[in-house]
């Protein structure tokens, strides 16, 4: 059975091709308009999230600033050939970050970190404090805990000896950005002061 192609059928499809023949450039023009428009929408889209992705950061940044200056911690201190804790003091988390976020760059243990902070607080700089624990010990632990809390810190990733049963620490890189941060400040508050930093331990 053979199957008859009627003739205008031919008319047709060559009228097709020839419309799409002569009309391919304005059809080509109007995917490339389109595509143009697309990727334009998709970019904006992109920079608006980046955008949004910086603010949240910068304010993830000023939220724990304000935390760590509005948080005070009561440190007690134990000086050699006393008797108790004594000059409790009240001190502020950003200052006490301030204070051994250096330590904890590459990373650091809590005794460490506990004898640092009692000399670099103590009150009585004439009078010399016991070795070891010059500070409690949960005071410290406490101070760290928060500290991770807020992303901070962390518990170290480096490897050490089984016999070590020292907990040790390290910075997150929120907060180096956070410690950056500060140092910021503080350097800056020292220049508009006029006051030289180079040679300064400061624990502001």
């Amino acid at each position: 059975m053979t199957t008859t192609i009627q003739p205008w059928k031919h008319v047709l499809d060559y009228g097709i091709f020839t419309y799409l023949l002569e009309n391919q450039h304005c059809i080509k023009s109007n995917e490339v308009s389109r595509l143009s428009k697309e990727n334009s929408d998709l970019r904006e889209k992109l920079s608006s999230f980046r955008i949004n992705e910086k603010k949240k950061e910068e304010d993830h940044i000023l939220n724990t600033l304000n935390i760590l200056r509005k948080n005070n911690r009561t440190i007690s201190f134990f000086y050699k050939n006393g008797k108790d804790w004594e000059e409790k003091t009240e001190f502020e988390l950003y200052k006490v970050f301030n204070l051994i976020a250096p330590e904890l760059m590459i990373e650091n243990s809590t005794r460490r970190c506990l004898d640092f902070t009692g000399i670099m607080l103590n009150p009585q700089r004439k009078r010399e404090l016991r070795s070891p624990s010059p500070i409690p010990t949960n005071t410290m632990k406490t101070i760290l805990a928060d500290m991770m809390v807020l992303d901070l810190i962390k518990p170290s990733d480096k490897k050490h000896q089984i016999k070590d049963t020292n907990e040790y620490w390290s910075l997150t890189d929120f907060g180096k950005t956070v410690y950056k941060m500060i140092r910021q400040e503080i350097m800056l508050k020292k220049l508009d002061e006029g006051i030289d930093t180079s040679s300064e331990n400061d624990t502001e």
